[in-house]
């Protein structure tokens, strides 16, 4: 259980990075450009929001369900 809590503090006391990011589609090279504080958190949010089905990009959701996600490239910039 010591290994637990000292992986979790671990992230906790990880320095977030900031920067630019890209969700970009590999059939048909569209693509979604962010800047965040958190690089980690924002690419993670994406792609949560994408597998669940609820992004707030209507037109990503569609691309996302019509490719499928082997179709698509998070990348830090």
């Amino acid at each position: 259980m010591d290994r637990k809590k000292e992986i979790k503090m671990a992230y906790k006391n990880k320095p977030a990075v900031a920067g630019v990011f890209q969700v970009k589609n590999k059939i048909n090279g569209k693509v979604l450009l962010g800047s965040s504080l958190n690089l980690d958190g924002a690419l993670n949010r994406h792609k949560f929001e994408l597998m669940a089905g609820g992004h707030r990009l209507a037109e990503l959701q569609k691309d996302w369900k019509t490719f499928g996600a082997d179709s698509f490239i998070f990348e830090i910039l």
